[in-house]
């Protein structure tokens, strides 16, 4: 599709008219900005996560919020190109708690074969089996302070004065501790299949 300039300027007039009604509270103007945009924000979407309802799904929430913000809103560019970048925006934040639920998730497998002990269960004993030499793959002040914090349940304070060491530096090797058992417990995970 072409556009000339006298299209441009109509069309940025049709946005400007567009964004005042909203800013007014007028929900056709959303309704209007809805039909407009709603398809090619969508596709956009599809490219970026590859899921038809995570598109949908953020779609939405930026059509909500420019609905709950439309009062604040300072267009700078385009109403097409704010869409496009909240559009992004939202999908970066979407992907960031997906992996930040992805990681919890892994720490809590982790955690659990941590806790268990002697069971009669043969598949969780394996388990426990693999990540006790994973677990000694890990450096040795690793090693002691995750022993420390898993099993004899110690805070960071008590393992920092125990070890001499700071609570931040406590806090750092067992977050890079179990930063490398998820990475080599997925590594391992994957080898199994």
């Amino acid at each position: 599709m072409c556009l000339n300039l006298l299209d441009v300027y109509s069309l940025n007039l049709q946005e400007k008219k567009l964004l005042d009604q909203l800013k007014k509270g007028d929900p056709k103007a959303l309704e209007k900005i809805y039909h407009r945009y709603a398809q090619q924000l969508y596709a956009y979407g599809l490219q970026l996560c590859k899921e038809p309802h995570t598109a949908q799904d953020l779609l939405q929430e930026i059509m909500l919020k420019l609905w709950t913000n439309r009062e604040k809103i300072e267009l700078h560019t385009s109403l097409r190109s704010y869409l496009y970048k909240a559009y992004f925006r939202k999908f970066q934040d979407h992907y960031q708690q997906q992996r930040r639920h992805q990681s919890l998730l892994e720490d809590l497998r982790i955690q659990a074969h941590l806790e268990q002990e002697d069971t009669p269960d043969p598949i969780n004993s394996l388990a426990s089996q693999r990540l006790q030499k994973l677990i000694q793959k890990l450096p040795p002040k690793a090693q002691q302070i995750l022993k420390l914090h898993k099993w004899e349940q110690l805070t960071y304070t008590e393992i920092a004065s125990y070890l001499k060491l700071s609570p931040r530096t406590v806090e750092n090797h067992l977050r890079n501790a179990m930063r490398l058992l998820r990475k080599s417990f997925l590594e391992e995970s994957k080898k199994d299949r």
